[in-house]
This record gives C-alpha cells, sequence and structure tokens, in this order.
C-alpha cells in the first residue's frame, strides 16, 4: 500500500507530493518520509504516524525556506571601507612592479658579476694558500694582508648588490 506525503508552505500551498510504500499497522517516523533541501525546514511536530490502509492513509508536514547566512561571507562595506581596500591593493600592485624590476635588474647586474666574484674568490684561495705557507715562516707581510682585505670589501659590495 502507499501513503501519500504531502509539504505544505504556511499558506496550503503545495512545496512537494510523494508517495511512500508501508504496511498497514506500520509507525513510520520522520526518517521514513522524503527528506528536504538544505535551505528548508519543518515549522511542524511529527514523532510518526501509524498507517491505517483505509484508503486516506496521508501525511501532511509544514515547511517554510529558511534564509540561510553565512556569517563568514556576509560582510557591509561602506564606501570608505572599499576606498581603503582599494588603495591598499593599487599599493601592493606599485610595491610589487617594484620589486619585480629590482628582480630583473638584479639579474642583469649578477650575470655581469659573477665572472668577477668567482675570479676574486679565486685570488682570495690562493691568497690564503700563499698565507698558509708563509704563516709555517710566521712572517705574512702587512702588504698581503691589506690586499686580502680589500678583496674581501670588494666581494661584500658586489654580493650586496646582488
Amino acid at each position: 500500500m502507499k501513503v501519500n506525503v504531502k509539504y505544505i508552505f504556511k499558506d496550503e500551498k503545495v512545496f512537494k507530493e510523494e508517495k511512500i510504500k508501508a504496511e498497514k499497522g506500520q509507525l513510520l517516523d520522520s526518517g521514513d518520509l522524503p527528506m528536504i533541501p538544505d535551505d528548508m525546514k519543518f515549522i511542524d511536530e511529527f514523532l510518526f504516524y501509524e498507517v491505517k490502509d483505509d484508503g486516506k492513509d496521508e501525511i501532511i508536514r509544514k515547511v517554510e525556506k529558511t534564509v540561510v547566512k553565512d556569517k563568514g561571507t556576509q560582510t557591509e562595506l561602506s564606501k570608505d571601507d572599499i576606498s581603503k581596500m582599494e588603495k591598499q591593493v593599487n599599493d601592493f600592485k606599485e610595491e610589487l612592479d617594484k620589486l619585480n624590476s629590482e628582480i630583473t635588474d638584479k639579474d642583469k647586474v649578477s650575470d655581469k658579476q659573477k665572472n668577477i666574484i668567482k675570479e676574486l674568490e679565486a685570488e682570495i684561495e690562493s691568497l690564503k694558500e700563499k698565507m698558509k705557507k708563509d704563516q709555517k715562516n710566521k712572517n705574512l707581510s702587512a702588504e698581503m694582508k691589506k690586499e686580502m682585505d680589500k678583496l674581501t670589501e670588494k666581494i661584500k659590495e658586489l654580493e650586496k648588490k646582488n
């Protein structure tokens, strides 16, 4: 046998109507009834319905649409707020453009300076080797120290530019 299930609004307009299978004497609860969409809710009380099989078996439930408010995304912004946000966006865009151009400039400079840095590092290594030999004699010349300091300073300057 079939039981007629009607979902109606307050104004008695039918939202949804379905027939479900049931046996005489069966107790139907809300879990046995068709589901409603997430944006709807029941506004009546329903515990269960006992199927009579008298040809008039009908369950009527009252429903209404719910207003779903997502508090995380629903924000009211004033014109000032919007203007401030637009200004921030523009400021960030300018800063990003500036940083991108600096990166591009650094790439150009670094290609030229990589060779110089490699040469200076090689020169420092050879001076270190000389220094190790001279350290054995404990006679490191002041001139050599000055030259190493100059080269180290040049490397630091080039790395800062990089």
